[in-house]
């Protein structure tokens, strides 16, 4: 964490590493014929719990994980993106910049939309997140890398 002194502003650095931490999401998918459920469940950590370590505990009042949408063809694909959020004095995202591409346009776009409905207890903040994601054709996970 850093405060820059003139503009008072908080920025949290996530340093992408080698180490991935799971985030709190499961994918079942279920149906009959050509229609096809797709139904998502957190499970095991909050997503406040997930980034208590880079931002401290209670401070993600809402953290909603990109999902990636059923009505597109899942295949094999996985992925590295960078996203900031810049995050108001009142903890809404007023802002979120995709700063590296995870390769995969849909991802990135579900994850913009995400990142945009997060809530924080408290800003103003910038905040560098790295996210992976990795779809098969039944499964869809997504990773924070942890810092060392």
């Amino acid at each position: 964490m850093h405060i820059d002194r003139a503009t008072g502003n908080v920025t949290s650095c996530f340093k992408p590493g080698p180490v991935m931490a799971k985030c709190p999401i499961t994918f079942t998918m279920s149906g009959q014929g050509n229609q096809v459920f797709t139904e998502y469940h957190v499970k095991e950590k909050s997503m406040d719990e997930a980034l208590a370590g880079f931002l401290g505990k209670g401070t993600v009042e809402r953290g909603p994980i990109p999902a990636y949408p059923g009505s597109v063809p899942w295949t094999t694909k996985q992925g590295n993106g960078r996203y900031e959020l810049h995050v108001r004095k009142d903890g809404r995202v007023s802002e979120v910049k995709v700063l590296k591409r995870s390769g995969d346009d849909i991802f990135d776009r579900t994850t913009v939309e995400a990142l945009r409905k997060w809530r924080l207890r408290r800003g103003p903040l910038i905040l560098d997140l790295p996210l992976s994601f990795s779809l098969t054709p039944t499964h869809y996970s997504v990773a924070i890398p942890k810092t060392r």
